[in-house]
């Protein structure tokens, strides 16, 4: 199912943003309101996502430099998880939904 929405969820191949040719959207089970849209992974970005990862794993560079980026947007989505988690009622904060944020 496509959506209308200008804001995509996607997938983090090869340190960027990776689109897909679909998408779909994401549903609250709760409610049944749609709050958003992501794209769905197929072959494409599976062989994409494979051919970065053994192309990393080659470089010993990869081994020193491996969570710069990745801490980096694992942190941004983390703090975003946490904002929205009180907002919508996910937890009353006396829990955190995600305790610890690490990329090794």
């Amino acid at each position: 199912m496509s959506t209308g929405t200008t804001s995509v969820a996607m997938h983090w191949i090869d340190g960027k943003r990776a689109d897909s040719d679909e998408h779909r959207d994401s549903v609250n089970p709760a409610t049944g309101e749609v709050i958003g849209s992501y794209a769905m992974g197929g072959p494409k970005e599976a062989q994409a996502a494979i051919v970065a990862a053994k192309r990393a794993f080659a470089d010993p560079a990869w081994r020193i430099n491996r969570t710069s980026g990745c801490s980096r947007e694992q942190r941004r989505q983390s703090e975003l998880t946490r904002e929205r988690s009180h907002v919508d009622g996910w937890t009353d904060g006396a829990i955190d939904p995600l305790p610890s944020s690490r990329c090794t």
